[in-house]
């Protein structure tokens, strides 16, 4: 009886462990991105290709990101930011947006990850694009954001809840097995 007591409990036992650590053991990453005009020397009124390429810290492409990019003037930070979203290409984790800058100049350009509604992270670049002059390919960082977990309390429920659970279900299955003699006794 104990035997097919444990064959029952076993699967739900590691179910729950695994289901667990994998939530406790989520968590946001930074995410490293490469970002690049086409032309490399735009005109006013003439539309460009923005590109980005993001991969996490192992280099691995990431995918079905929501990224869109504010352009603002950077002789007026307080102007109405010029925004562009980003659609994925054939190619994983390679991002494209298309926009027209009115004039000529410098612009800060904003990239807001908005993959999740829980959480966003942002990028500035550290070199404004510029309209009529040539640009460089830029790298950036999205920052780990909240997740929106738990928190301590998730951490509480796998560090003492999953133990204790344990040690009553060993209680259980030791105080329900009885006086079984062992074969051979007399």
């Amino acid at each position: 009886m104990l035997r097919s007591i444990c064959l029952l409990l076993t699967p739900l036992v590691w179910a729950t462990i695994w289901g667990g650590l994998s939530t406790a053991s989520a968590h946001a990453t930074l995410v490293l991105g490469h970002f690049e005009v086409t032309p490399a020397r735009p005109a006013a009124d003439v539309p460009i290709t923005l590109e980005l390429r993001l991969e996490d810290p192992t280099q691995v492409p990431v995918q079905d990101a929501v990224v869109l990019a504010e352009l603002r003037p950077a002789a007026q930070p307080e102007a109405k930011p010029l925004r562009a979203e980003f659609t994925e290409t054939e190619t994983a984790g390679v991002y494209r947006a298309a926009a027209t800058l009115p004039r000529a100049g410098a612009y800060r350009v904003r990239l807001r990850d908005q993959t999740y509604r829980q959480e966003e992270a942002d990028a500035t670049l550290g070199a404004p694009l510029r309209v009529g002059a040539p640009n460089k390919p830029q790298t950036f960082v999205f920052p780990p954001t909240a997740t929106g977990s738990a928190g301590w309390r998730a951490w509480l429920l796998w560090l003492i809840g999953l133990p204790v659970v344990a040690a009553l279900l060993v209680t259980v299955l030791v105080l329900t097995r009885g006086d079984e003699k062992p074969q051979g006794a007399a």
